[in-house]
Order: C-alpha cells, then structure tokens, then sequence
C-alpha cells in the first residue's frame, strides 16, 4: 500500500509546484520599444509584451490605439524591460520541433552571423503525463542556436557548437581547454562564440 501512496503523493506535490510556477501576473505596464513587421514597416510606439501563459501576447500602444498583434505579422521587435533593467529583443522564428508553427524567441546573444534564442514553452513534466488531472503545465525555457546565414535552428549543446565552427575546430577546442569551460552556463557559449569572432 506503501508503494502506491508515495508515488501518488509525489506526483500531486509535484502538481501543485507546477500550478505555483505558471501563476505569473499579466503585466499592465507600457514601455518604449519598437516593432518591425513581415511587411518590412518599422513602428516606434508603447510596447506591452506578457508570457504569461502558453502563447504570448505582444500588444502596442500608438496614436491612441491599442492593438494585439499575431505573432505571424511580426519578424522582431525590442523593448527596455524595467524589471531586469535591460532592453530584449525578440524574433519570430519556426519553432524547430513543430514544423510550419511559429514562435517568439528572445536573442540573448546575437553577433550577426550566431544568435543564442530563448524559447519558453508552458508543458507537462514526463512524469506527469499518466494523469490529466495531475498534468498541471510548467514553465520550460528551451535554448537554440540559430545560424543567420543558413538560416538552421539547432538545440543549444557543445556538440551542435562545434559543428557549426568546424573551420576552426581546433583553435576552439584549444580556447575550451585552456579556460576549463564546461558548457554549464550560457555565458560559456557566449564566451567561445566571442573568441570564435577574435579570429
């Protein structure tokens, strides 16, 4: 009887962690930013973005309207976030997993030909799948690496990393080394990436 309760009681914990965790405040707060558009018009106005659920919501505020705009009409767009005190930048990109389905992505790293995006995805934990009333949808933030010049979209890891700087696989692996980077943070990447740009 031991052994069906202790699962059951994990798998509820773990339930009411992931009700915790997607419990975030719509945000009503304006800030300067600017959209650019698949048509290719650029508008400076007041920005309103939430991911507060599974699809994000990027509102403008201009000439007095309020308008939503689908992600489908966008191909970036930035904005100074007060919270983190930085501005962020965000593209319209194919979500690599999900042939033909577009998603917001954030560029927390680009250098013209590299970017390193942000994808964040509301889903249910594997271990939770057995059971929808226990399948409670938790916030996932995926990493990708994106080669502006190919156009690929690769899962963020050290092996996709040196695939796409296979012409100086040598000098990278040297640099790696030499500075004892073990991949366990972005700022790895971003470091190999600035030292690949070095060359």
């Amino acid at each position: 009887m031991k052994r069906l309760i202790f699962p059951f009681l994990f798998a509820l914990t773990s339930s009411l962690s992931a009700q915790h965790a997607t419990h975030e405040k719509f945000s009503l707060a304006w800030t300067k930013g600017e959209v650019v558009f698949k048509t290719g018009d650029t508008i400076n106005c007041d920005i309103r973005f939430n991911q507060t659920g599974d699809k994000p919501i990027l509102q403008i505020s201009h000439s007095g309207h309020t308008l939503t705009i689908p992600v489908s009409d966008v191909s970036e767009f930035s904005f100074f976030d007060s919270k983190k005190n930085r501005s962020r930048h965000f593209t319209s990109m194919e979500d690599p997993q999900a042939d033909g389905q577009e998603y917001v992505m954030e560029k927390i790293y680009a250098d013209g030909h590299f970017s390193i995006l942000n994808h964040k995805t509301m889903e249910v934990p594997p271990e939770l799948n057995f059971s929808r009333f226990l399948a409670k949808p938790i916030k996932v933030h995926k990493k990708y690496i994106y080669d502006a010049t190919t156009g690929e979209i690769l899962p963020l890891s050290p092996e996709n990393l040196l695939e796409l700087l296979e012409p100086r696989k040598n000098e990278i692996l040297s640099y790696v080394k030499a500075n004892n980077i073990r991949f366990r943070k972005i700022a790895d990447f971003i470091s190999v990436f600035e030292y690949h740009n070095s060359l």
